[in-house]
Order: C-alpha cells, then structure tokens, then sequence
C-alpha cells in the first residue's frame, strides 16, 4: 500500500532523515518506535505532505505522492492525526466533526453517526467545545474527524501521548476495531507496551536511520534491540 524510498528530510538546515526506507501492507498496522528525536514524527509528517522530502521519494498504492499537498492527500485516501490533536477548541464536537464533513472526499463511505458508534464516549459530549474536553476525550475526536475522511491509510501519531492507563487501554481496543475494519494503520507510538499489543510490524529509528524491522515476534526475541534503541 504504502512505500517509502530512501527518503531525506530537512527541517532548515538541520538534516533530520537519513535514507529512512519502510512499507505498509495491506489490513494491518505498521509501528515506529524509537527514543524522542529518533524521527518517528519527522517520517510521518514527510508521509503526509507536511515536511518536504529533499530526496527519495513516498509511493502511495503505486502513485508517487512525494511532497503533494496535504488536500490532494486527503482525496487520495490519507488521513493524518497529529500528536497534538489540532481540534478546534472554540467549534463544539458536533461542529469539529461537521467542518470534516463538509470536506469529506467524494464517495467517502464514514458518516458521523458511524464515528460516534466507533467512540461512543463522543455522543454525549456533542455540545461541548473541544478546548473542554479531557486529553483521551480529545484523541478520539481528532482520530473521529480523520475518519470522516474514509482513509485507506490513518497515520496516527503518538495517539497514547499523555493519557491515563484506563484511556489508553480503550484507545487501543478502538484502534484494534478500525484494523478489525479494514483501516490500514501507520503510527509513531513511544508507548512500547502499546506498540506491541497493537502492530503487526515494527520498524525502530534512531537518529534519523532505521536500525531494525520486523514483526513484533521477531523484535521480541531480540532483547538487544530494546536496550539500545528503546529504552529512556
């Protein structure tokens, strides 16, 4: 579904991507683990339109779309939730999901009433601004506004960032449903415990490279990978 060749991001000057290459198939959920700065957000935002890639190049379902704008992305099938929600604090949850609907692509198939049922927790809240909403409360609705987008590719990117133990484990059942349904899943998640009980295939960055991949079985039996790589 998702290629992404030897690609190198700046932000300035500062080279930040080194030839990071990875791929996402179809019907699952590929991770990026790493330390803070390893480059897990600097690749998604290059994914997603957001960082200029200076070379290499991103193929999305056999189209290159290196450094194609953000709306262009949408209408292809991309959807990314950034670390720190950008919801709209002022517009209330019905409203934030319905400026999503309003710029919905054609023939997207996800309807509001759909995200509610995926995030219940939302429904009752649907009169509230989303600047008074809690963090996990935030999430969903940031990941309910991408989805009305009807993705083939939802990037998430730190989605458990700065959330209680009981929200995180709801996320993830939630996360595990939209793989359930179909949504291919790309996202940086420094939780490891998370990580690990939601992807199929992991790659780990460090200083901009990527050191290791493979399946999470693979990576579990490599007790090296998490004392060099992962752990603070």
């Amino acid at each position: 579904m998702l290629a992404v060749e030897e690609i190198h991001s700046y932000y300035g000057l500062s080279h930040v991507l080194f030839g990071v290459s990875l791929s996402v198939g179809e019907g699952g959920i590929t991770c990026l683990l790493g330390r803070n700065g390893a480059g897990k957000t600097t690749v998604l935002r290059s994914v997603a339109g957001l960082t200029r890639v200076r070379s290499g190049r991103v193929v999305f379902r056999g189209e290159t779309i290196t450094n194609t704008p953000v709306h262009r992305l949408v209408r292809l099938g991309i959807s990314f939730v950034p670390d720190n929600r950008r919801i709209f604090p002022d517009l209330t949850v019905q409203d934030n999901l319905a400026v999503a609907w309003a710029g919905r692509p054609p023939g997207a198939a996800w309807t509001i009433p759909m995200v509610y049922g995926l995030f219940p927790a939302l429904a009752p809240l649907a009169g509230r601004p989303g600047g008074c909403l809690s963090g996990g409360e935030q999430q969903m609705l940031s990941i309910a506004r991408a989805l009305l987008g009807s993705p083939r590719l939802l990037i998430l990117d730190e989605p458990t960032e700065g959330l209680a133990p009981l929200v995180v484990r709801e996320l993830e059942d939630q996360i595990r449903r939209l793989k359930d349904m179909g949504v291919n899943i790309l996202m940086a998640e420094q939780n490891l415990k998370t990580a690990l009980r939601l992807s199929d295939y992991c790659y780990v960055l460090d200083r901009g490279r990527v050191r290791c991949h493979g399946t999470v079985a693979e990576l579990g039996r490599d007790p090296e990978i998490r004392t060099r790589y992962l752990s603070v």
